[in-house]
C-alpha cells in the first residue's frame, strides 16, 4: 500500500470483545502498513443515543440474565429461510438507524473498510450494492460460529479463525 491508504476499522461495542478485535485488526495493520492511516469506529457513536445505550445494554442483560432468549434467537435467525425473511427487515432498520454512520463514511470513504462486527457489515455491504461504497469490503467474522448475519456478497473477503467456521 501506498503512503495515502486509509484503512476504516469498524465495530460495534456489544460487550467488548468486537472493539477488542478491531483495536488489534488496527495493531496489525500499522505493523504491516507503517504509513497508512489505520482508524477504528464504533458505528453506534453514529446512532441515535437511546439506541446506542439500548443496544449495549441489551446485549450484555441477555447474555448475563436470559441467556435462553440469546440463544433461541440466534438459532431461530441462523436458518436461511427464517432469515431470508428477516434480512430486508433487518437491512431497511440498520440502515435507519445508522444514518449519520453511514452520511459520515459517505462523505470521505477510506480506500479499505474492515468491518469486525455484523452491523457496519450489513450497512457497508448495502453501500457496495447501492453504489454509494465503492471501496474493498473485508469482513472478519469475530464471532466463533459464522452466523448469518455476518455473511454477504458484496465483501471483497471474508476472514474466519477456524476451519470449522469457513466450512
Amino acid at each position: 500500500f501506498g503512503s495515502a491508504i486509509r484503512i476504516l476499522i469498524c465495530y460495534a461495542t456489544a460487550g467488548a470483545g468486537h472493539r477488542r478485535a478491531a483495536e488489534a485488526i488496527a495493531e496489525a495493520a500499522r505493523a504491516r502498513w507503517p504509513s497508512a492511516q489505520v482508524d477504528c469506529a464504533d458505528v453506534l457513536d453514529h446512532t441515535p443515543r437511546w439506541f446506542h445505550a439500548f443496544y449495549s445494554w441489551s446485549y450484555l442483560f441477555l447474555v448475563q440474565h436470559a441467556p435462553w432468549i440469546w440463544y433461541v434467537s440466534y438459532n431461530l435467525l441462523d436458518l436461511g429461510a427464517v432469515y431470508g425473511w428477516f434480512r430486508p427487515l433487518r437491512r431497511a432498520w440498520n440502515l435507519l438507524i445508522t444514518a449519520r454512520f453511514v452520511r459520515w463514511l459517505r462523505s470521505d470513504p477510506p480506500d479499505v473498510v474492515v468491518a469486525a462486527h455484523f452491523l457496519p457489515a450489513d450497512v457497508c455491504s448495502a453501500g457496495k450494492r447501492a453504489g454509494w461504497l465503492g471501496t474493498p469490503l473485508v469482513i472478519v467474522v469475530t464471532d466463533w460460529h459464522p452466523h448469518w448475519f455476518w455473511m454477504t456478497a458484496d465483501a471483497e473477503a471474508i476472514v474466519l479463525a477456524t476451519d470449522e467456521g469457513a466450512r
